[in-house]
């Protein structure tokens, strides 16, 4: 029961609150231990609002679960968690992650103030998500970059800073390359499944194609890549920080290709976890960032 709990809260996928501390390394201010520390609450409390939508995505969208080939073994789909826990455990959990980001932040001077109450738009946005937006073909996944602008827009109000134009920007490309990228892994596993039907699993799946689909993901590619470089070209220290952009570029190339050929590309949380090349280009980003940050000082 309790491995069931854990799993239906999806904590592989916590992973997307790193975006969170993207303000911090746009800021220059990567190299400020006392930063990242002060952002560990916020990345907590967006962990479980995320775990807490995906337990009301499950729970309103249980049928659909059951039609598909993978997602039909997750606890509440195969009948081993009840419909009503998993909606009462979504409530307090939600309830549990606002407290703490008013806790943390709600007193804050300036825009710091405004933290939590990213937090509760993020947790609408996502019930919004569940409810009525997934089964909308393109706007499903023009929403969900929504819910990645408000994860960054957290980390930069929580560090009283404005997010900036080229923050958002590249967040909201490198987003919909990674969604259209799962859509094009899904339309995979079910072609792989005659006995299912698109429209069965996810509405929205029935409006997409491959060739559509292939050519978003190289849209989405090309303006990630485009405007993180003209970031670093913006920047009065362009060099070196443009050399940040080679792990951006072998990340975005690395998931173009795999986008076409890996069987994974439907959980991007778990292709990131596995794909040496992938872990490398954002440890090494990561790396670059922190080195320069305090190699400017």
């Amino acid at each position: 029961m309790i491995r069931d709990w854990i799993n239906s809260m999806r904590p592989k996928h916590w992973v997307k609150s790193g975006f969170c501390m993207a303000a911090l390394i746009f800021s220059g201010q990567a190299g400020d231990l006392a930063k990242w520390l002060d952002l560990l609450p916020l990345v907590a409390g967006f962990c479980l609002l995320s775990s807490a939508g995906y337990l009301l995505n499950d729970a309103l969208n249980v049928e659909e679960d059951r039609a598909h080939p993978r997602k039909k073994t997750r606890p509440l789909a195969a009948g081993r968690l009840t419909r009503r826990s998993v909606i009462a455990a979504s409530g307090w959990l939600s309830l549990f992650s606002l407290v703490i980001l008013f806790a943390f932040f709600g007193s804050g001077e300036g825009l710091v103030a405004w933290t939590p109450w990213v937090g509760l738009a993020y947790y609408v946005f996502t019930v919004s998500y569940s409810v009525f937006i997934r089964n909308v073909v393109f706007l499903d996944v023009l929403f969900l970059g929504l819910g990645f602008i408000l994860r960054v827009t957290a980390g930069a109000v929580a560090l009283n800073l404005a997010p900036t134009i080229w923050l958002l920007s590249c967040t909201y490309t490198i987003v919909l390359l990674i969604a259209f990228g799962k859509r094009r892994g899904e339309l995979r596993v079910l072609n792989d499944h005659e006995e299912c039907q698109l429209g069965d699993t996810r509405k929205a799946l029935s409006g997409y194609s491959e060739a559509s689909l292939n050519a978003l993901i190289t849209f989405c590619g090309v303006a990630a890549a485009s405007l993180y470089f003209a970031y670093c070209m913006s920047r009065p220290d362009c060099f070196p920080f443009v050399l940040t952009g080679l792990p951006v570029l072998l990340g975005l190339l690395t998931y173009m290709r795999l986008v076409r050929s890996s069987g994974q590309v439907d959980a991007p949380e778990d292709l990131m976890l596995k794909n040496p090349t992938l872990l490398i280009s954002v440890i090494s980003w990561v790396a670059l960032i922190v080195w320069l940050s305090v190699w400017g000082k």
